[in-house]
């Protein structure tokens, strides 16, 4: 019992006033009757303040515990399968249920308690009753440790998962596991059966068009004789693949390569089939979708020489081995370098300004520089979202003072045309935001050396350039306060200025040098993708996933500077599309960073019923929120159930092992002996609250009465 530090002195100063009271009464009282009325009202005083310092008994005890065990049933779509290969044979949930029923008695007569709780995916709350084997996809290892999460600070004996074993995950035994030791009771026939099934389909979902591409198919058999298998791939009702093969024990695994043309953009769905001769034990792993996207061929580069010399040949040459480009040059002159189907005079650029993706723009004179063709150019960059680059050398922008000053709203630097070229060796450094630049960062250690560029140095710069507030000064000139190269936006698009050159010179630097080639491909390729449609990029690997599979979407979101972001909300919804192409939305997932050293997020998404999906990034920046360009996929009908449908007895033992526990097949026996049901001593605590008792309320009341009695009976009253 606990009291206060008041009580003693609230108690002497209580007794005091009651002794004052019947000090010195009238009429006067017997000795006797004056020390019985004190002590009356000084025990109902103290009584009365007993009560109101709220006095609380606390005692400690120990007391039984019973512990629980916990049933964990499958209930994924390929337990609905027969649990032995005989006609008549209960389903494998069927069976799972009867002995998780076995389990719980079991327990309960041995002082235990058990709960029976079933899963797929993940755990799933359903009564017994309504409960049916239909879920898709099944989290073995997850559900195991959702499970035990449940009895946190609650005695867990044991946990018995009943089960065929096939984790579709593939994660069935991984870091993790609770301390808790888990038996594994299988249910379904632990041989193989003689069944054909397509075991893998590697292919690229994105492709160029026109292009060809090839279809890996993995044809796996786990049967006792030789079986023929006919492979089809359809484009709907279109057969555009027909081929026959064998396989017999000896030949388990058969990878087939099917050759596919895509002579235009667009998306093409197909089937895959593998139809065996004579039947199969399941067909329902004898199909996939396979959905493939084929966008254009190449980022197609309009180059603007009139007086064509070195640097468009080695321009030229670079767009000509990289195959992600396809260029075209507006020249009044035919150079050797470029071939004749790549030329254009003009009156053409307008034309070709529209089909193209960057332009770039080395030396420009009056049959270009007209009103409407630079403001076409402006046009492309700021609505269309193009790319621009500006090459130095002699007839350039820089020394055009009329498109200078007509396109200067552009341009990421500022100056007044005409410049002259300064002639001076010049070597260069990385500039301030190089090294978070994806045109610049794989180089900055080679731009952090002069050894190299010693060797053949750019020949010179244009001195009267000054970069502008909110550009990126990629590259600068070693020594001087001038830009080397510089990046910009400018509405939708972006801008790159080289204000030193020629870079092709870094060609020369060793006969394997790369640098040019890379600084130049990584400069077309973002200048080419736009200000936004490069910045959020969601995707999730495949456009095809099998019912029961959790999609597992990436997603990178880069600022105006092409540097990564990593501090803002990312999410990515999910909406279902009907023929039509109408839109319901679904879900929608907080996006997490893949790691902490990692610019990537990511989001796994659970399984979704067959159909036709989009997904869009949501990023929540200052004032405004990006939407990444959407991915569509698909969800077929095949289920990653089926794809496997025996016992695995082995992954299944591996995971009771590890935690301890043991595996048995289609039985409890021998369980409840190796589980201990031990009820727990746990110390526990009983608090009384004193004042609430009712025999105070009556001594309070008697002493009062009492006291008001006696008084009246001496004639106090």
């Amino acid at each position: 019992m606990r009291f206060h530090p008041l009580v003693l002195v609230l108690a002497v100063f209580l007794v005091a006033v009651s002794y004052v009271a019947y000090r010195r009464t009238t009429p006067e009282l017997s000795p006797l009757l004056r020390r019985v009325l004190t002590t009356m009202r000084a025990a109902s005083f103290l009584l009365i303040a007993f009560i109101l310092l709220d006095p609380r008994s606390v005692s400690s005890f120990q007391r039984e515990k019973r512990v629980h065990v916990v049933a964990l049933v499958d209930r994924s779509a390929s337990m609905s399968l027969a649990s032995r290969d005989t006609p008549g044979a209960a389903s494998r949930f069927q069976l799972a249920r009867e002995l998780a029923g076995k389990l719980s008695d079991a327990v309960m007569r041995a002082g235990g308690k058990c709960e029976t709780l079933w899963f797929a995916s993940r755990l799933t709350p359903a009564g017994r009753d309504t409960v049916r084997a239909e879920g898709q996809g099944t989290d073995i290892a997850g559900s195991i440790i959702a499970a035990a999460g449940r009895y946190e600070g609650e005695p867990l004996a044991a946990i018995v998962l009943l089960s065929d074993g096939v984790d579709t995950g593939d994660r069935l035994v991984r870091p993790g596991l609770p301390d808790v030791p888990v038996f594994a009771v299988g249910v379904g026939d632990t041989t193989q059966p003689d069944d054909v099934r397509i075991e893998d389909v590697d292919y690229s979902s994105v492709v160029r068009a026109p292009s060809r591409t090839t279809v890996k198919a993995t044809i796996e058999y786990s049967g006792q004789r030789t079986r023929r298998a006919i492979i089809r791939l359809r484009e709907g009702s279109r057969v555009v693949y027909r081929a026959d093969t064998l396989v017999s024990p000896s030949t388990r695994r058969v990878v087939q390569s099917i050759p596919l043309r895509f002579r235009k953009p667009g998306r093409k769905s197909f089937t895959l089939s593998a139809d065996v001769v004579g039947g199969d034990a399941q067909p329902a792993n004898n199909t996939r979708d396979i959905v493939i996207e084929a966008d254009k061929a190449s980022t197609r580069v309009v180059i603007v020489d009139m007086t064509p010399g070195w640097e468009l040949t080695f321009l030229s040459d670079h767009l000509r081995r990289d195959q992600t480009f396809d260029f075209d040059v507006v020249s009044s002159h035919t150079p050797g370098a470029v071939r004749a189907g790549h030329m254009h005079t003009p009156d053409n650029f307008i034309k070709l300004l529209g089909a193209c993706d960057a332009l770039v723009i080395r030396s420009i004179n009056s049959d270009v520089a007209t009103p409407d063709n630079l403001a076409a150019i402006e046009r492309f960059v700021r609505d269309r979202g193009g790319g621009l680059l500006v090459l130095p050398g002699e007839g350039s922008l820089f020394e055009n003072a009329g498109a200078w000053n007509r396109l200067a709203d552009l341009l990421p630097v500022r100056g007044r045309a005409p410049m002259k070229f300064r002639v001076r060796y010049a070597s260069v450094l990385p500039g301030a935001t190089a090294a978070g630049n994806p045109v610049t960062a794989p180089i900055v250690p080679l731009l952090s050396q002069t050894g190299w560029q010693e060797r053949s140095p750019l020949l010179g710069y244009y001195a009267g350039v000054r970069v502008r507030a909110g550009a990126d000064e990629l590259v600068q000139i070693r020594g001087r306060p001038a830009p080397a190269v510089v990046l910009g936006t400018a509405g939708r698009g972006r801008v790159a200025v080289v204000c030193a050159g020629p870079l092709w010179r870094w060609r020369f630097l060793a006969d394997d040098n790369g640098v040019y080639d890379e600084f130049v491909g990584r400069l077309l390729d973002v200048l080419s993708r736009g200000e936004e449609s490069g910045r959020f990029v969601v995707t999730a690997g495949r456009n095809v996933f099998e019912s029961g599979e959790s999609p597992v979407f990436s997603a990178e979101l880069f600022n105006e500077r092409m540097q990564p972001v990593t501090g803002v909300p990312i999410r990515v919804e999910i909406a279902r599309v009907d023929g039509s192409g109408r839109e319901t939305p679904l879900v929608s997932h907080t996006m997490v960073r893949e790691g902490p050293q990692s610019t990537r997020f990511v989001a796994t998404v659970p399984s979704l019923t067959p159909g036709n999906y989009i997904a869009r990034g949501r990023a929540d920046e200052t004032g405004r929120t990006l939407t990444s360009r959407p991915w569509k996929f698909r969800v077929s009908e095949t289920s990653v159930e089926f794809q496997r449908d025996y016992q695995d007895r082995d992954a299944l033992a591996s995971l009771a092992q590890r935690t301890g526990g043991s595996y048995r097949n289609a039985t409890i026996a021998g369980i409840m002996k190796k589980i201990d049901l031990t009820p727990h001593r746990v110390q526990a605590s009983r608090e009384s609250i004193l004042r609430a008792h009712p025999l105070l309320f009556v001594l309070i009341v008697g002493l009062l009465g009492g006291e008001w009695f006696l008084r009246k009976r001496a004639g106090m009253i």
